[in-house]
C-alpha cells in the first residue's frame, strides 16, 4: 500500500512530508491505556528502516489524490 506523510515533524524519524512510502496496514491493535483500538502501518523510512506509526501521520496516496483535485476545482 501506498501512504502520504503529512505531518512535517515526521523529519525526526526520517521520513519527508508529502512524500508517498511503502507501507503495510498492521492488524488491528488495542491501545493499553484506554482498550480503544488502533490502527498502525509499518513504513520504510528514508534512512532504510521499518517502523511502526499510527495511520494519523499518514494519508493512503488515493486520499491524496482526491485532496489535490477538490483543490483545482
Amino acid at each position: 500500500m501506498k501512504v502520504v506523510c503529512q505531518d512535517a515533524t515526521m523529519k525526526l524519524y526520517g521520513l519527508t512530508q508529502w512524500k508517498v512510502y511503502d507501507a503495510e496496514l498492521t492488524p488491528t491493535m488495542y491501545d493499553p491505556n484506554t482498550f480503544a483500538p488502533s490502527k498502525w502501518y509499518v513504513v520504510k523510512c528514508d534512512d532504510g528502516m521499518e517502523r511502526k506509526f499510527t495511520t494519523t501521520y499518514f494519508i493512503t496516496l488515493q486520499e491524496w489524490r482526491e485532496r489535490q483535485i477538490n483543490k483545482l476545482l
